[in-house]
């Protein structure tokens, strides 16, 4: 019920997100600087928050796609959220993956967030300016990825509403 259509609210809901994630993440940043003493290295944190906005582009467009599908299933719905936050604890969030317990560090080895959250360790800490070119691809890939999964969730849409009609 847009004024542009579904796909546009589509996009509206992945900027949303962005936006979201991206302000909500300043708490714990700050608190870290504040109460924990963490180094604060302003232009590698700038860069971390310039290249996981594909990432969060393509995890938008994932769970559009899978927020699509799903929508006469919603008991699934909070079942997918909690195994995605669940992925984050064990993944270790932005801790090394060396610093994890045994099955942790066995997950997170082969769990496809936590090696992009390992990337930015080495940014985040300052050990290192910049992503490599393969990770930078796959940055990129997985943005474009989410414009595409965000299409293709939106056309899916329309095409139930009209074929499941009154």
């Amino acid at each position: 019920m847009t004024p542009s259509g579904s796909i546009m609210a589509g996009f509206g809901i992945i900027l949303t997100s962005i936006w979201m994630s991206i302000v909500l993440s300043f708490i714990p940043l700050l608190l870290s600087i504040i109460f924990l003493h963490f180094d604060f290295y302003f232009i590698n944190t700038l860069l971390v928050y310039i290249a996981i906005i594909p990432l969060l582009v393509g995890f938008a467009g994932i769970g559009l796609l899978l927020a699509a599908s799903f929508r006469q299933y919603r008991i699934l719905q909070p079942i997918i959220i909690l195994v995605t936050i669940g992925t984050y604890i064990i993944g270790g969030g932005f801790a090394g993956v060396n610093m994890l317990m045994p099955l942790a560090r066995n997950i997170a080895e082969i769990w496809l967030f936590s090696i992009v959250f390992e990337w930015f360790n080495p940014i985040l800490h300052n050990f290192s300016a910049r992503l490599t070119i393969q990770q930078q691809l796959f940055i990129l890939s997985a943005g474009a990825v989410g414009i595409l999964l965000t299409f293709f969730a939106y056309r899916f849409k329309n095409k139930r509403a009209h074929t499941g009609g009154q």
